[in-house]
């Protein structure tokens, strides 16, 4: 399910006639230069009073503060109580920090490195809690009909070591072409499919296109149509970044430019509650990915493999013991055995991880990146979609 580039595999999209790109990382340069203003800033600001905004622990309720030079600022001079580090906060978001309160002065604020266990005060990398804690883009919100397959087959356990997955057995499934390159999505809504962040931030809305309903890729002979859709609008996390391991906060929201008709073989898959804990349980994970590590062969029928969700230390360690000092932020989860031999693999970006509860589907992760595919100790690694499912879901009330 995932694309190598040497070790690690994802999608990397390239777009056929593109000009500008909508999205692009900031590089370190330009971090440097920004802290390098922002000091500027402070050595020219009155030394009497400044006017700021104090955050409470509700990010959405600020206050309005007149604030007593260099009195006022003594109190932080031993950093942040509750863990992280005191700096600039314009560098800290960009660089994917989460911000809790003032501290130091004009511009700065306690900055949360939510990736490494052990460290800056994340207690545990398996934790799918932010530091942030009260924040929230508001409800999640499910279609009522989500999580229903009308199909009763039922996908095999044997993407690599799957099966067919069965026609309309994930009806939610959907096949993304970018250009060149492919992906897979799943329908949460009439006008909304989640997919990878890598599959989609440098790309534009016109060169995407999204198909629903398809099962054998290019087939005529199938039960009922597949139906293509063009995208309107791509919305990716503002969290997300590229790096050299799995990228960060991997997930994208596409709004299609017409509804979507619910059919026996077209239908949503619910959204899981915020902080939903998987951990121990079977998830599927579906695409049309490669079926061996490194192949350029792709199936034309959808597959489909059943993996254990795991605890993100434990993933860590067995990629250690094989040489690969990843780490598992708490927005990401791994699933998959310890033996290997079943995963997901190049061109299954950006497909679901789902499970069934209670007779509904949810989405549980989208695939994300790994070191190989199906090799021993390297199980897949999937954006954890209760980790930002409220942005998900806001994502799809906007214009």
């Amino acid at each position: 399910m995932f694309v190598p580039r040497e070790v690690i595999k994802r999608n990397f999209v390239e777009t056929a006639n593109a000009t500008v790109p909508e999205f692009k990382p900031i590089s370190d340069a330009q971090i440097t230069k920004i802290n390098l203003i922002m000091k500027d800033l402070l050595t020219t600001t009155p030394t009497k009073y400044r006017h700021g905004r104090h955050l409470d622990n509700d990010v959405s309720k600020t206050k309005d503060a007149v604030t007593e030079l260099p009195e006022k600022d003594r109190k932080y001079d031993d950093g942040c109580p509750q863990g992280g580090t005191c700096e600039f906060f314009l560098s800290c978001w960009m660089k994917g920090g989460l911000l809790e309160g003032s501290c130091g002065g004009l511009l700065k604020s306690c900055c949360h490195r939510v990736a490494k266990s052990g460290i800056l005060g994340v207690q545990d990398s398996n934790s799918i809690e932010s530091p942030f804690e009260g924040f929230s883009y508001g409800p999640v919100i499910n279609d009522e009909s989500c999580g229903v397959a009308v199909s009763k087959q039922t996908a095999q356990r044997r993407i690599v070591g799957g099966d067919d997955a069965g026609f309309g057995t994930f009806p939610w499934q959907a096949y993304i072409r970018i250009g060149s390159s492919r992906c897979g999505g799943s329908l949460i809504s009439r006008r909304h499919v989640v997919t990878a962040g890598h599959c989609v931030a440098r790309a534009q809305p016109r060169h995407v296109r999204v198909t629903l309903g398809d099962y054998v890729i290019n087939s005529a002979a199938e039960p009922l149509p597949a139906y293509t859709f063009g995208v309107r609008t791509i919305k990716v996390h503002p969290l997300f970044k590229f790096t050299p391991q799995a990228d960060r906060f991997d997930v994208a929201v596409l709004t299609l430019d017409r509804n979507v008709h619910y059919m026996p073989h077209i239908a949503p898959i619910c959204l899981p509650e915020r902080g939903s804990d998987f951990l121990g349980q079977y998830g599927w994970a579906a695409g049309w990915g490669a079926l061996s590590p490194g192949s350029r062969l792709r199936p034309r029928t959808l597959q489909a493999v059943d993996v254990p969700v795991l605890d993100n230390r434990v993933c860590e360690r067995w990629h250690r013991a094989n040489g690969i000092n990843v780490v598992i932020y708490p927005e990401m989860l791994c699933a998959g055995y310890r033996g290997g031999g079943k995963d997901s693999c190049q061109g299954d970006s950006g497909g679901p991880l789902m499970l069934e509860r209670a007779g509904r589907w949810y989405l549980i992760g989208v695939v994300s990146a790994g070191y190989s595919c199906a090799s021993r100790g390297q199980p897949g690694i999937y954006h954890r979609v209760a980790h930002t499912v409220d942005w998900i879901s806001h994502a799809t009330t906007l214009a």
